[in-house]
């Protein structure tokens, strides 16, 4: 299976690799001028730079490929619904809060097309969560998940550089159904727990190394 894409299409599957996308947010105008109200500044990334009518007749020929879905709503029970060029014109120009409107994501088969072209190295992907209102007093709870093992003890070394981690609080976790994507089939990872607060920056270390890391995975992304 060796597809063809157009730019259009490429940067929709692109878009919506780990998170499903309001349609509302693909009619933001394009810069400049540069403000929050731009499609560049609230993605921080090129603009797909369709018309309104081409990017609704890309993203129906996407979906009629089977390559997308589209529904009616953030709540996952919100349900698909059916749309020619037409609707989509109008789902694209309703107005008001972006997260409100429809929003569309991949499909399997849509992420293999993605996948095809830009080569992920999924053991290399990390899943980094912080919640930093759980224990207050600038402790915050952190849960790590990495496929590879080696990249896994990497990403570690790197994390024990930037904060302070809280003795006795970790916990290493063998997990056999990460999703690192909401339409990837599970993974097999290391799951790491525990609870950190920043520490003073030492100028002698490089504060920015697990975030170099945490792009690794992908370089067309």
């Amino acid at each position: 299976m060796n597809p063809r894409l157009t730019r259009g299409e490429y940067w929709l599957l692109a878009r919506a690799v780990l998170y499903r996308m309001p349609l509302r947010l693909l009619s933001l105008p394009e810069g400049p001028p540069w403000n929050f109200n731009t499609i560049q500044e609230t993605l921080n990334a090129e603009s797909h730079g369709m018309s309104a009518a081409v990017l609704a007749r890309t993203l129906v020929r996407m979906r009629q490929r089977g390559w997308i879905e589209v529904d009616r709503g953030i709540k996952p029970d919100s349900g698909s619904f059916d749309v020619d060029p037409q609707a989509m014109r109008a789902a694209l120009a309703e107005r008001g809060r972006l997260h409100e409107g429809p929003y569309y994501g991949l499909t399997p088969d849509g992420g293999m097309i993605w996948e095809q072209f830009a080569r992920p190295r999924w053991p290399l992907f990390v899943e980094d969560e912080e919640d930093e209102s759980a224990e207050g007093d600038g402790v915050s709870t952190r849960r790590v998940i990495v496929g590879d093992r080696a990249f896994f003890d990497r990403y570690m070394r790197a994390v024990r550089g930037e904060v302070a981690i809280e003795v006795g609080s970790e916990a290493l976790i063998d997990v056999s159904d990460w999703k690192p994507a909401y339409w990837k089939t599970p993974l097999v990872g290391i799951r790491w727990d525990f609870r950190c607060r920043q520490r003073p920056i030492d100028p002698r270390y490089d504060c920015t190394r697990s975030s170099r890391l945490k792009g690794s995975w992908c370089e067309w992304i």
